[in-house]
C-alpha cells in the first residue's frame, strides 16, 4: 500500500511539473510558404530548375524563379505567406522573380512579380517593416504597394493599373524617380511602350464586372481567413488573463524557460509578449478596460527596460512584429469602441520599439496615419461625418510632421530606404486627399458644384482631368490635360514651374502651358506659369485650357513647407578700441546671422585665431596684443553649424606703448 502511495505521489509531482513547464511553452510556428490554389483548370507551373511546364494542383509550393500560367478557362491564386494573394485571370502568366518570407530568419517580406501576359489582381494585407515590398511589373510599368488591392492588366496596346483600395505607386520608364500615386477608385493607363495615357475614374460597369466583384469577395474572405488564423494561433498560446493566479504561475514558468533555453531567449520573450497582448485584449472585451490598460502599461515598461538594459536587435525586430500582428486585430476598431484606447497605446509602443532607426520611427508613425485614414473611410461610409473629419485632420497633421522629419533625414539616409519612405508618404497623402473629396461630397447634396473637375485624382505632384464641358463629339483633338508642378514639394520662396500637357486620343502629349491660364487659392504669388509660395500651408492650383469649343480643367494641391532656417554669415565685434597698446587685451563677440533675419551669439562655439602671432595671439575669444612689434593683426573667426561653416575677420592695430 505504501509503495502505491509513493508511486501516486511521484505521478502527481510529475504531472504537476509537466503542467508547470507547459505554461511557459509556446506552440511551434508553422513554416511560412508561398502556395498555389487552382480555382479552375487548366493551370500549369514551371519551376525555376525545370525547362518544361507541368500541370499544377492546389497546395503546390512556389519559390523564387517559378512561373504560373492559366489556360483560356483556367484561373489560380497565389498565397504569399498569408500576407498577400494574387489572382491570375484566364490566359495569364506570371513569373515570381523575387521572394522573401520576412520571418525571423529573413530581414524583410518581399515579393516581386513579372506579369508576362494577361491580368493579375493583388491584395496585400499589411507590411511590418519599412523595407517590406510587393511589386508587379508589366510592359516597363511597375506597380509598388504597401498594403492595398489593385488590378494590373497587360494588353496588346498597353497596360492598365486600377486601384480598389488604398493607393498604389506606379511608374513607367519616364517616371522612375517620380512615380505616380493612384488612389482607390481610379485607373492609370499606359501605352505599349510604358508612356502615360492618362487617368480616369473607375466606371460603375468596371466596378460591377464579374472580375472586380469576384475578387472583392475573395479579398474579404482572405482578410477574414487571415484574422481567424491569427486568432487561432494566439489562442493556442494559452495566455492567462492579467492579474489572475494562473497569470502569476505562467510568469514563473516563462522565467524558467528563459533561463534554460538561452539560445531561444529573443524568440520566447517576443512570443510571451504577444500572448500577453492578446490576453490584455480579451480583458478589454470582457469589460475590464481599466485593468487591461494598467497591464498594457506595465508590459510596455517591462519591454522598454529590457531593451534599455541590452539593446538586442533581434529581440527588437521580433517585438515589433508581435505588436504589428496584434494590431491587425484592431484594423476595424473605431473611436467608439472600448478597444480604441488599446489600439492607440499599441501604436505608441510600436514607435518606441523602432528604437534609434529614425527612418523606421517615421515609417511606424505613417502606419498610425494609415490607421486614421482607414477609420475616416469607415466613418464616411457610416455617415459619421464629424468624426471622419476629426480623423482626417489628425492624418493631415501627422503627414505634415512626417514630411518634415523625412526632409530632415534626406541628406543622411540610404537612398533606397528614403525612397520607400517617401513612397509610403505620397500614397497616404493621395488617400487623404481622396477622402477629403468623399467627405465633401457626403456633406453636400448631389446637385452641388462639386463636379468631376473638382474631384480630379491627384498623382503626386501631377493631376489629370477630363473636359470641364463634355460633348458627344468634341471638336477638340484632345481628351484631357495633365497639370504638374516642379518642384512638387516646394518650400517657401521656391520658384515652382507649372506645366500643362494635353493628351490626344492616340496618347500623344503636347505642351500647352503657354495656352493655359492659372488660378490659385493659398499663400502664393502667380506670374504666368510661375508660382512662388509666400508662406507654408496648402496651395490649390487650377489650370484652364480651351481648345476649339471644349474647355479642360485640372487641379492639384501643393503642400508648401517652411523654408529651413540656414546659417548665412558671421560678424565679429568688440567693445574695445581697434588701436591697442603693447600687452593690452580686447574681447571679441561672434554673432551668427540666419536666413530668416535672426541672429545668435555664438562666441562660445566659434573658434578664433590670429594671423600674426608676433603682433598678438588669442586666448579663447580674447585677443592679446604682443609687446615687441607694431602693425595690423587680423583675427579670423570661424563658426560651423549643420555642416555649414562661415568666417569673419576683425583687424587690430598694434601701436606700441
Amino acid at each position: 500500500m505504501r509503495k502505491w502511495l509513493i508511486l501516486l505521489v511521484l505521478l502527481l509531482v510529475g504531472v504537476g511539473a509537466w503542467y508547470f513547464w507547459s505554461l511557459g511553452s509556446l506552440p511551434a510556428a508553422a513554416a511560412s510558404k508561398t502556395t498555389l490554389t487552382v480555382d479552375s483548370e487548366p493551370v500549369e507551373i514551371k519551376h525555376a530548375a525545370d525547362s518544361a511546364w507541368t500541370q499544377a494542383k492546389t497546395g503546390d509550393e512556389l519559390k523564387a524563379g517559378d512561373a504560373v500560367r492559366t489556360g483560356g478557362r483556367g484561373s489560380a491564386a497565389i498565397n504569399f505567406y498569408d500576407l498577400g494573394r494574387s489572382e491570375l485571370a484566364p490566359a495569364s502568366e506570371v513569373t515570381i522573380s523575387g521572394l522573401q518570407p520576412g520571418d525571423g530568419q529573413s530581414a524583410t517580406f518581399a515579393v516581386h512579380l513579372d506579369l508576362v501576359a494577361g491580368r493579375l489582381w493583388s491584395r496585400i494585407l499589411h507590411f511590418f517593416e519599412l523595407d517590406d515590398a510587393y511589386t508587379v511589373a508589366a510592359n516597363s510599368v511597375v506597380a509598388t504597394v504597401r498594403g492595398t488591392a489593385f488590378d494590373l492588366w497587360k494588353q496588346g496596346n498597353g497596360t492598365q493599373v486600377a486601384v480598389t483600395d488604398s493607393a498604389v505607386e506606379v511608374s513607367g520608364p519616364e517616371q522612375i524617380d517620380a512615380p505616380f500615386v493612384v488612389s482607390e477608385g481610379f485607373r492609370l493607363n499606359f501605352d505599349a511602350s510604358g508612356k502615360v495615357q492618362g487617368t480616369e475614374r473607375l466606371s460603375d460597369d468596371a466596378l460591377q464586372s464579374d472580375w472586380f466583384t469576384l475578387n472583392v469577395r475573395r479579398d474579404a474572405a482572405f482578410v477574414r481567413q487571415s484574422n481567424d488564423g491569427l486568432e487561432a494561433r494566439l489562442r493556442r498560446m494559452n495566455g492567462a488573463l492579467p492579474g489572475t493566479w494562473l497569470d502569476g504561475l505562467c510568469r514563473l514558468s516563462e522565467k524558467l524557460h528563459l533561463m534554460l533555453q538561452r539560445d531561444r531567449t529573443s524568440e520566447l520573450y517576443a512570443g510571451y509578449a504577444e500572448r500577453r497582448l492578446y490576453a490584455i485584449r480579451q480583458l478589454v472585451v470582457s469589460g475590464k478596460s481599466g485593468a487591461a490598460m494598467s497591464a498594457l502599461t506595465a508590459l510596455g515598461n517591462e519591454l522598454n527596460a529590457r531593451l534599455g538594459a541590452a539593446d538586442d536587435a533581434t529581440l527588437r525586430k521580433l517585438l515589433k512584429k508581435s505588436y504589428s500582428e496584434i494590431s491587425t486585430l484592431f484594423l476595424d476598431i473605431g473611436p467608439a469602441s472600448p478597444l480604441y484606447r488599446m489600439k492607440q497605446l499599441l501604436e505608441d509602443e510600436s514607435v518606441i520599439l523602432a528604437g534609434s532607426d529614425k527612418l523606421e520611427v517615421v515609417y511606424t508613425r505613417l502606419k498610425s496615419i494609415d490607421a486614421r485614414l482607414d477609420e475616416a473611410s469607415a466613418l464616411i461610409a457610416q455617415n459619421s461625418l464629424d468624426e471622419a473629419k476629426t480623423a482626417l485632420d489628425a492624418a493631415r497633421q501627422g503627414l505634415t510632421n512626417a514630411e518634415r522629419d523625412i526632409d530632415q533625414l534626406a541628406d543622411s539616409a540610404p537612398r533606397d530606404r528614403l525612397s520607400a519612405l517617401r513612397g509610403k508618404l505620397n500614397m497616404l497623402k493621395a488617400r487623404e486627399a481622396a477622402y477629403r473629396v468623399r467627405l465633401a461630397t457626403a456633406l453636400q447634396p448631389p446637385e452641388s458644384s462639386l463636379n468631376a473637375a473638382t474631384t480630379t485624382e491627384l498623382l503626386g505632384g501631377t493631376a489629370s482631368a477630363t473636359p470641364a464641358t463634355a460633348t458627344s463629339t468634341p471638336a477638340s483633338q484632345y481628351t484631357n490635360i495633365l497639370l504638374s508642378a516642379m518642384p512638387g514639394n516646394p518650400q517657401v520662396g521656391d520658384k515652382v514651374q507649372l506645366k500643362v500637357m494635353a493628351l490626344d486620343e492616340a496618347g500623344k502629349q503636347s505642351d500647352v502651358t503657354d495656352r493655359s491660364t492659372f488660378s490659385l487659392q493659398g499663400p502664393a504669388r502667380l506670374s504666368g506659369s510661375m508660382l512662388v509660395p509666400s508662406a507654408s500651408g496648402t496651395v490649390d492650383v487650377t489650370a484652364d485650357f480651351e481648345d476649339q469649343s471644349d474647355r479642360f480643367e485640372a487641379q492639384l494641391q501643393l503642400v508648401v513647407r517652411a523654408a529651413p532656417v540656414t546659417l548665412q554669415s558671421l560678424q565679429l565685434t568688440t567693445a574695445s578700441p581697434d588701436n591697442l597698446t603693447f600687452g593690452s587685451t580686447a574681447a571679441l563677440k561672434a554673432a551668427a546671422a540666419y536666413s530668416d533675419g535672426s541672429t545668435k551669439d555664438v562666441t562660445s562655439a566659434a573658434t578664433f585665431s590670429s594671423s600674426n602671432l608676433t603682433l598678438g595671439y588669442m586666448t579663447g575669444s580674447v585677443f592679446n596684443a604682443g609687446r615687441t612689434a607694431t602693425g595690423t593683426a587680423r583675427v579670423v573667426g570661424v563658426y560651423a553649424e549643420a555642416g555649414k561653416s562661415v568666417t569673419a575677420y576683425h583687424d587690430f592695430n598694434i601701436i606700441g606703448r
